[in-house]
C-alpha cells in the first residue's frame, strides 16, 4: 500500500469513528465559521466539525489530485485538548489522529 493510500485509509477510519461516536453532522457550519482564520477554526466551530468539513475533504482532495501532502502534521495534540472535556470516550479518535500524524510525517518526498 502506498503512503497516500495509507493516509486515505486513515481518513476513512477517522470519518467512521466520528460517525460511530455521533460526532458527524449532516449540516455544515455557517459560512463565517468555514472562513475562520484561527487554527483549526477553533474560534467558531467544534474540533470535530473542523475535522469533518475542512481537514478530511482537503486531505482527500490533495490525494485525489496526486499533489504533495503536508510535510508535517500535529493534529493529535489539538485533539487531546479539544476532547478533554467531552463526556464520551474519545481515546480511539485521539489514537487514530496520532496514526494519521505519523503517516503524514513519515512521507518522504525527497526520494
Amino acid at each position: 500500500m502506498s503512503s497516500s493510500q495509507n493516509v486515505r485509509l486513515l481518513l476513512q477510519q477517522l470519518q467512521q469513528e466520528l460517525q460511530a461516536k455521533n460526532m458527524w453532522s449532516a449540516l455544515p457550519p455557517d459560512d463565517e465559521a468555514m472562513n475562520s482564520t484561527a487554527p483549526f477554526c477553533c474560534d467558531l466551530m467544534a474540533f470535530e466539525s473542523w475535522l469533518q468539513w475542512l481537514f478530511i475533504p482537503r486531505m482527500q482532495a490533495i490525494i485525489d489530485a496526486r499533489a504533495t501532502l503536508p510535510n508535517s502534521c500535529a493534529i493529535q495534540p489539538m485533539a487531546e485538548m479539544a476532547f478533554r472535556e467531552y463526556s464520551i470516550n474519545t481515546d480511539s479518535l485521539v489514537t487514530l489522529l496520532g496514526k494519521l500524524d505519523n503517516a503524514i510525517n513519515a512521507l518522504d518526498y525527497d526520494v
